[in-house]
Order: C-alpha cells, then sequence, then structure tokens
C-alpha cells in the first residue's frame, strides 16, 4: 500500500511538473523545477535556476529560504497546482471526453452504441449492456477492452500512463506511440438469449418460428482495433492552457490572493519553520550535488508542505478547489483549453468478429471517423460485414455494407456531480442477400415432423434495407468513469425479420482512464 501511493505521489508530481512548465511557457520562459523560485528576482535574490549551478556548500541559508518561500506568488500556485489544479483539469478532460469507446460494437445482440467512438481507453474499460440494436436476438453482453501498451505500462509501475501519450508526445518513444493507438476487446454473453424475436417485430414469414430454436454462446465476439491520433504539440497546447489560466488569475486579482492567505495561515508557524529548515538543510547537503537529487528533494518540499496543510486543515483540498473556483473565468477557460487536449479530429480501423446465435460466424472491417468542432461531438462508421464460411448455402460471403452518423452533447457544467450526454444517431445497413442460420439436424421445420437440413439454412426474404433512428441519454458520474447510457431505437425492421421494431436498450460502463486520472 505505501508503495502504490509513493507511486501515485510521483505520478501527481510529474504532472505537476508538466503544468508549472505550461504555465511559464505563457511569459516565454520555463519552469524547470516543481518547487521554488525559479529565477532571480527583482530584489537580488537568486533563484532555483543559481542556486542549482552552486556547490552544496555554497549555498546560503538565506537564499535557500527565499526560494522556498510558500507566499511567493510562485510557489503559491505550485502548492495549490499539487492539491487541486491540475488533478482537477486532467478529470474535467477525462469528464468531457464523448469519444471514447467503451461497450460493444453496434452488430452485437448487447449494445447501446449505434456507432462506435473514434478512440478506445487507454487502459481498460468494462461495460454490460441489453438490447440487440440490428439484430433479431436479445442478450446481455459483457465487453472487456484493453490497450496492451498501457496494461504493461500499468504492471510495470510507470504512473504517468496514459495521459502522457495524448498529452505529451515528447515523454515516451517513438515505438509506444506507435503501439498506444492499438487495443483489442472480448464480449461475453452473461445471460442467455431468448432466442425469441421481440413482441413488436411482425415477421412476414415464417422465419420468427424458425428463430425459436437459436440458442446462444458464451462468446459473443472480439476484436481488434487501432487508433490514429491527430494532436496538437504539446507546446501549442501548454500555452494556450497557460495563457488562459494566468489571465484569470491577474483578473481574480486580490480574491485570489485573500484565498491563498487564508490557506496558508492555517499552517502553524512552527511546522512551518520546522520544515524549512529540514529543506534547508537538505539542499546544502552534498546529497543534492547533482541536479536531479536537488529537484527530487524539490519534489519533496512541496509535498510536505501539502501534507503539512492538510494536517492543519481536513478542508484544504476542498477549500484549495475554491481558491481554482474564485477565478471568476476559471472554468469558462478551462472549458475551451479542453478543446486543446481532447482530440479534435481521429480515424480508426476496427475489425471485429462476432458469433452471433445459430448463425455462421461473421466478420467486419471498419472505419470510424470522430471529430469535435465546438459544442458537438460528430462520429462517422462505414462498415463491410461477411460471413466467415457459408458451408453448403449458395448465398453471397458479403453479408451486408452499414453506415453510421452519431451526434453527443453534454450538457451541465463541468464540475457537476452527474454530467447528462445527449446523442441522437441514424444508421442504415443493406442486407445483401437473404440471411443465413446454421441449425442442427435434429431440428423440425415449423410446423411439420420434417428434419430441416444440417450446416447452413437460408432464410426467406430477409434482404433489403434497414433503417434505425436512436436517442440515448447518458449520464455520466463525475470524476468516476462510470457511465450509465440509456437508449431508445426505432427502426423499419432487424436483420432477419421484416417489421418495424421498437427497443430500450441500457447499460453499465466504466473507464479506468479516469481512476488513473485521479
Amino acid at each position: 500500500m505505501e508503495c502504490s501511493a509513493r507511486k501515485h505521489k510521483r505520478f501527481v508530481l510529474a504532472t505537476l511538473a508538466f503544468t508549472v512548465l505550461a504555465l511559464r511557457i505563457a511569459y516565454g520562459q520555463k519552469y524547470a523545477y516543481p518547487y521554488g523560485v525559479e529565477a532571480q528576482g527583482v530584489s537580488g535574490a537568486i533563484g532555483v535556476d543559481t542556486l542549482v549551478k552552486r556547490l552544496p556548500a555554497d549555498r546560503s541559508p538565506e537564499d535557500i529560504s527565499n526560494v522556498l518561500n510558500p507566499r511567493d506568488g510562485t510557489n503559491v500556485t505550485k502548492l495549490v497546482f499539487f492539491v487541486s489544479g491540475y488533478k482537477t483539469f486532467m478529470q474535467a478532460i477525462q469528464n468531457d471526453r464523448n469519444d471514447v469507446q467503451t461497450g460493444s460494437s453496434s452488430s452485437s445482440s448487447g449494445t447501446t452504441s449505434l456507432a462506435s467512438k473514434g478512440v478506445a481507453a487507454q487502459l481498460l474499460s468494462l461495460a454490460t449492456e441489453n438490447g440487440a440494436l440490428t439484430r433479431t436476438q436479445n442478450a446481455t453482453v459483457s465487453t472487456f477492452r484493453g490497450n496492451p501498451t498501457g496494461i504493461a505500462r500499468l504492471l510495470k509501475g510507470s504512473e504517468v500512463f496514459p495521459y502522457c501519450a495524448i498529452y505529451d508526445r515528447g515523454c515516451e518513444s517513438g515505438l509506444a506511440r506507435l503501439l498506444d493507438g492499438a487495443s483489442f476487446s472480448v464480449s461475453f454473453n452473461t445471460m442467455p438469449s431468448n432466442g425469441s424475436p421481440p413482441s413488436t417485430a411482425t415477421a412476414t414469414t415464417n422465419n420468427s418460428q424458425v428463430l425459436n430454436i437459436a440458442s446462444s454462446k458464451q462468446l459473443e465476439g472480439w476484436g481488434v482495433r487501432y487508433d490514429f491520433h491527430v494532436r496538437k504539440k504539446p507546446a501549442e497546447i501548454a500555452k494556450n492552457y497557460a495563457s488562459q489560466f494566468n489571465d484569470t488569475i491577474r483578473k481574480a486579482g486580490q480574491a485570489y490572493a485573500v484565498a491563498v492567505q487564508t490557506l496558508l495561515l492555517k499552517i502553524p508557524q512552527d511546522q512551518l519553520s520546522t520544515w524549512q529548515a529540514k529543506y534547508v538543510s537538505l539542499l546544502r547537503s552534498d546529497a543534492t550535488a547533482d541536479k536531479g537529487e536537488f529537484t527530487k528533494a524539490l519534489s519533496g518540499a512541496v509535498e510536505d508542505l501539502a501534507a503539512l496543510a492538510e494536517k492543519a486543515d481536513p478542508n484544504f483540498k476542498s477549500e484549495s478547489d475554491l481558491v481554482i473556483a474564485k477565478m471568476s473565468s476559471y472554468f469558462v477557460s478551462r472549458d475551451k483549453a479542453l478543446d486543446d487536449y481532447v482530440n479534435k479530429v481521429t480515424f480508426s480501423l476496427s475489425y471485429d468478429n462476432v458469433l452471433p446465435a445459430n448463425e455462421p460466424n461473421q466478420s467486419s472491417a471498419k472505419f470510424i471517423l470522430s471529430a469535435h468542432p465546438k459544442v458537438v461531438q460528430i462520429t462517422g462508421n462505414g462498415t463491410i460485414e461477411w460471413y466467415d464460411q457459408i458451408l453448403h448455402s449458395n448465398v453471397s460471403r458479403l453479408r451486408d455494407a452499414q453506415l453510421a452518423l452519431e451526434f453527443d452533447h453534454t450538457y451541465g457544467k463541468t464540475d457537476a456531480a452527474v454530467n447528462p450526454t445527449l446523442s441522437a444517431g441514424y444508421y442504415f445497413q443493406y442486407m445483401v442477400d437473404n440471411g443465413l442460420l446454421t441449425l442442427p439436424s435434429t431440428a423440425l421445420a415449423p410446423g411439420t415432423s420434417i428434419p430441416l437440413p444440417g450446416n447452413a439454412s437460408e432464410l426467406l426474404n430477409t434482404k433489403g434495407a434497414i433503417h434505425l433512428g436512436q436517442v440515448k441519454v447518458t449520464f455520466k458520474v463525475r470524476n468516476s468513469g462510470v457511465n450509465f447510457p440509456l437508449a431508445f431505437t426505432f427502426s423499419n425492421r432487424t436483420d432477419l425479420i421484416k417489421g418495424t421494431d421498437v427497443r430500450g436498450n441500457f447499460g453499465l460502463t466504466y473507464n479506468l482512464d479516469s481512476l488513473f486520472a485521479k
């Protein structure tokens, strides 16, 4: 547990380092250290950049004390960011995303996704969904999605995963960036299919009687995909966010300064003096002669300072959030900055293999295009699906072609406990030939004692167009990665039965990326 806590703290420090770097870029300068006044001030007091170049014995206690002064504006910003700001910002990014695919694809017998989203989770995601969209037979399907590179980083204990890959391309190797886009999925039937068509379907043939003999499979399907991210350069991202953040600090002015002083005055002076004496001694010792060890000591300084503040006041974390909130336009600026971090345009390629009940296995190739122009997420899919084998039947190996378009918009404030996302989508599928079933030779033709032929049997009059419209509301629980999608789908038919259909679909999804954003 202690090891995990240390790893978590190192992750926070790594993200803090990126944040303070971003803040300084806005002024054409660079933050190189997680704590301490960076450069020489107007009063002539030296900064960390000068102190680190000196031998430990030549670093005077006065100079070190000035560098560590927690009431210096630079150090206040670093402390507040350490405790609240940047972590809150990272969580807000995850809350804002409408382009992450967690559940199964539209061809599954249990899904809420009319269109597959633009990117997969960078670590792991889990989803349990009930009800099919395009298929006649319904089931409850659990889908597990994973990123092999992300899982490997997690097992290795790398704290920067997965956000380094998304927001800072310079922090990983070219090979790692290449592999980051690869992911896999596996879906399971968690409850057996009832095998019967929905009661709202009106069959024009005896197909529904044949379908009543269907049985479910434990494995619903599997797939692989590769996401291509179109990203801005880290320097451009950092500059945009830093500029907005610093502008709001200046506009907040006195309110910000008063709130910060209120926080810092809660730390007992004797504890603050002990903390300062500890790091004055450490930064004058030979242990910090190396620049890396010097920087590590400053990381420990802000970590210990935050611990003192939280010990002095259990509400220090929430009050740090209020400091950020006191910046009158901060949340507006943050929402605008999110656009710089969330991928504007992505495209993906995926291969899925579906194992439907009493049908031959089916493969599909999908192209996914996703864009986030302003207030709405737009996702488009183009898919070709074919039978893995047709046995002794005469139908075409090409089963169908699909097109899907979906629009998503999140309502409410970014920091609200629950953020509802409204989605509207249209789906078109053209069945190239009649549907194909794989039936046991012991099955009897409907109303007769005549055994059906084994292997594959062709259903009658199932080729043609399928049109679906969907309205969906997804309730996203802030900072948890938990989503509750609730969808209503209207269609002119399903894949195996011609007849109008209205279905309700619901699910529970969990994106572990949000957990590691904390």
